[in-house]
């Protein structure tokens, strides 16, 4: 399945959303309850997930992220 995404190798975590995850039938694991973000507001987090990635320009590159569930 093509899913479009943001890499950003200087972030400390990764994010995905619910409705990728339940796309792509991952399970989920259980993981921080949320998140502190910028202006002192919460993001509830659902679990964590384990998927790899791979380019379509490069089909022989991949790499595993481990990111966090959020519902949007």
């Amino acid at each position: 399945m093509v899913v479009r995404s943001l890499l950003d190798t200087g972030a400390q975590n990764s994010f995905i959303t619910e409705a990728i995850v339940n796309r792509l039938k991952l399970p989920l694991r259980q993981g921080p309850e949320k998140f502190s973000v910028a202006g002192g507001h919460n993001l509830p987090v659902l679990g964590q997930v384990t998927i790899w990635i791979r380019s379509l320009v490069y089909p022989d590159k991949a790499l595993m992220i481990e990111p966090y569930v959020l519902t949007q």
